[in-house]
């Protein structure tokens, strides 16, 4: 499996050659969470690789910063490429993008609101939920000393690698959601992938406005999007919104509203969405979306 290994405290690098009844060159991040190791991402420059040859033969890591050679790059006069968040050199300042390793679930490659299996929410009793743990009923934290309930899963696929775009702040946290997904920046809504560095988030533990230090696309786990009545939710300490850039969060919200005022009567006993949009959009959904896009 492995030509190449780096060590450093929770994390290690493996370099991967296609010699090794692989397909192409990689570098994949594992990390030690939850009392256990698992895949975390991959490295490559952006458009910058011929897979099949060389790559990762040696690597190495420290504090977050990773070394991955390339001795086959530059029409083979070699390189090694330093990464430390979204930065790569020698060249260009560009993103790190992973190489995409879908596993046996759905495609790796998706434009709904979603955040990965490893994001975290905070219970109204002060306990710390993962992202596939959350349950309807649960009351998550939506804002300052705000908590709402979790009434229907927009999606909840525990299986498949998909893309995130990561932003990570000045103060170390750090939000992976697909690039579709709205997050409060700048005081306003904003699509995840429209975030730039510069912009501030909405820091919900810390009561303030922090800044974006970089930004780069990451591959995670799952993909999960639980709806709270209010139409928010904090995620790793930064406030985002519920809904994608489908349909505007304020109009998306006036449209769910028949589902949480059954929610609300019914002690959830009865939906008219129950488990339908886990998965994918149902067809009569999509349909009607440009209709209310267009208003």
């Amino acid at each position: 499996f492995g030509i190449s290994v780096s060590i450093d405290q929770e994390s290690f690098l493996v370099g991967v050659d296609p010699d090794d009844n692989t397909t192409e060159s990689a570098a994949y991040r594992f990390a030690y969470e939850g009392g256990a190791w698992s895949y975390a991402e991959t490295l490559v420059p952006v458009g910058g690789l011929d897979y099949s040859t060389g790559y990762a033969t040696s690597v190495g890591q420290s504090n977050g910063r990773e070394l991955v050679n390339g001795p086959d790059s530059n029409d083979g006069t070699g390189a090694v490429y330093y990464f430390y968040d979204n930065i790569i050199t020698p060249g260009p300042s560009v993103t790190v993008t992973p190489t995409p390793k879908p596993s046996n679930g759905p495609s790796n490659t998706t434009s709904d609101p979603c955040f990965p299996a490893d994001a975290l929410v905070e219970l109204s009793n002060g306990a710390m939920k993962r992202m596939d743990e959350v349950q309807i009923g649960d009351r998550v934290q939506v804002g300052t000393e705000q908590f709402s309930q979790v009434y229907f899963f927009g999606h909840k696929l525990a299986d498949g690698m998909f893309d995130f775009v990561e932003l990570s702040l000045e103060n170390g946290r750090k939000l992976a959601l697909t690039e579709g997904h709205y997050v409060i920046a700048n005081h306003q809504w904003k699509r995840g992938g429209d975030v730039h560095v510069g912009d501030f988030l909405s820091d919900v533990v810390d009561n303030q406005q922090v800044k974006v230090e970089s930004i780069r696309m990451v591959q995670k786990r799952g993909l999960y999007n639980p709806h709270t009545m209010h139409g928010d939710i904090v995620v790793n300490g930064v406030q985002a919104s519920t809904y994608a850039d489908t349909i505007h969060p304020r109009l998306a919200h006036m449209v769910l509203l028949p589902e949480r005022v059954l929610y609300i009567l019914s002690n959830h006993r009865w939906s008219l969405v129950k488990d339908s949009f886990e998965v994918k959009t149902p067809a009569v959904i999509a349909w009607m979306i440009p209709f209310f896009t267009s208003l």
